[in-house]
């Protein structure tokens, strides 16, 4: 009996794999196309959705990190207030003279097209510094020693070109870069590299960036070190904002997600619906299985196989199909991702984040690995729920007879028709915290008005 006992796991576990491969395989290859199909749709929902989702991610990582860069050796960064006039010179030189600050830097941002060697305008981030300070403050810019002529770069107007924004714009051994701004023809001459593989970005002694914005006197912002036994003040004058380097990258980042959330969302909620179009590809492979299997199906409750384990066959293939479909839409997944990030861009080419230029490193994170293959079996098993229900008042010896199995749908003939009728009211709604989400349940409801009437309509044509 002992024995006995520990063979019967074994013993389950083979006749489980029995009955998948007689009832299920057989079933599963006479119907190949429409599984491979149903498949491939989960598959390129989970793919586009993957692919969206660390495309957004390693974009929004690298500008937090670039924002911390930009600061990283400040004990406070200061700023102008939103709706408050400019940091300006006057204030930076009363800041420069107080006893409790060891150390000051101003720093100038904006972002400016410059000339590839193709001919194209390609956007970099243009940084102006105070080039004395550039050891001190940022040392990651510091210029390559072959090459840089930091003393051109003090005399004229001339740029350090990161290697980020040298092989975004294709450069080979340039002397001078065209800018597209007003009033400046010429070409501007390039002093040095920067070693920053992950910006494109130029930086410029920050009284020529001044000149060259035309914004004389102006500054974005003033980075301190306090000196040693004085605390960051805790009161600025009106208008002046003060944050930790910490602080300041991540509500840049911050600002940057809000700034690019409208069409995050707009390619989020198109993956999302192409993987519920793949939702319904599976729960009509799934009805049109369990259609052409009922006598087979009733049968075997006929032979002694109670409903659940008929249940249990069924959501089997289920899962299955909604595994395989995962596992393929990730690897989908992250080759679209790369691809992306390497053709377009963090910000898909739109320029948003100023991130045009670079290549951010793409951001797997496990969890997110773990919850798109997770999404392939749950959106799978939840299509095929509804006629996998059926099984359990599968009625045997009507079916067996030859009678049908009992299911009556036609009260529900209404329902598409109302959800075709609510998509119009749901389109003209108001956005809701700046979301259009009127417009997305609009789409959901034509897609299911559409799938719940045409049923109907070809029962009515045909008789």
């Amino acid at each position: 009996m002992h024995d006995s006992g520990r063979r019967t796991p074994l013993a389950g576990l083979r006749r489980v794999w029995g009955w998948w491969w007689q009832l299920s395989w057989p079933a599963l290859r006479l119907q190949w196309g429409r599984q491979l199909a149903a498949l491939l749709t989960i598959a390129l929902g989970l793919a586009l959705a993957g692919a969206v989702h660390w495309i957004n991610a390693s974009a929004l990582a690298q500008f937090e990190s670039a924002a911390r860069q930009s600061s990283a050796q400040a004990d406070v960064e200061l700023g102008a207030t939103p709706g408050a006039a400019p940091l300006s010179d006057r204030f930076f030189a009363e800041l420069a003279a107080r006893e409790d600050i060891a150390a000051i830097a101003p720093r100038l941002d904006a972002s400016i097209r410059l000339q590839g060697r193709d001919g194209q305008w390609q956007r970099v981030r243009l940084i102006g510094l105070d080039l004395f300070q550039i050891g001190a403050f940022h040392p990651q810019w510091l210029p390559r020693m072959d090459g840089a002529d930091l003393g051109r770069a003090l005399r004229e107007p001339a740029m350090l070109v990161s290697d980020a924004a040298w092989t975004r714009l294709g450069l080979e051994a340039p002397t001078a870069l065209r800018v597209d701004l007003p009033g400046e023809p010429a070409p501007l001459p390039i002093a040095g590299r920067v070693p920053d593989r992950q910006q494109a970005l130029v930086i410029m002694d920050i009284a020529w960036a001044q000149q060259l914005l035309r914004r004389p006197g102006q500054l974005d912002a003033i980075l301190l070190r306090m000196s040693a036994g004085h605390a960051v003040p805790a009161a600025w004058p009106p208008g002046i904002s003060a944050h930790a380097p910490e602080d300041q990258a991540r509500q840049q980042a911050d600002d940057a997600r809000r700034l690019t959330r409208a069409y995050r969302l707009n390619l989020g909620v198109l993956s999302l619906m192409a993987l519920f179009v793949g939702a319904f590809m599976v729960f009509a492979v799934h009805s049109l299985s369990v259609a052409q299997r009922l006598p087979q199906l009733a049968l075997l409750g006929v032979l002694g196989m109670s409903a659940g384990q008929r249940l249990a066959l069924l959501v089997s293939e289920a899962l299955v199909l909604g595994l395989a479909g995962a596992v393929l839409g990730l690897g989908l997944a992250i080759a679209l991702a790369e691809l992306g990030l390497h053709a377009l861009g963090g910000d898909l080419g739109s320029g948003l984040t100023g991130l045009s230029g670079g290549r951010p490193a793409l951001q797997l994170s496990t969890t997110s690995i773990i919850g798109l293959l997770a999404l392939g079996p749950l959106v799978s098993l939840g299509a095929a729920a509804l006629p996998l229900a059926r099984l359990r008042r599968l009625p045997v010896a009507q079916v067996l007879k030859g009678l049908g199995s009992g299911g009556d749908t036609s009260r529900w003939w209404w329902l598409g028709p109302a959800l075709l009728a609510a998509a119009l009211p749901l389109a003209a709604m108001r956005p809701v915290l700046g979301l259009p989400l009127g417009a997305y349940g609009a789409m959901v409801a034509l897609l299911l008005g559409a799938l719940g009437t045409v049923p109907f309509v070809l029962r009515a044509i045909t008789g």
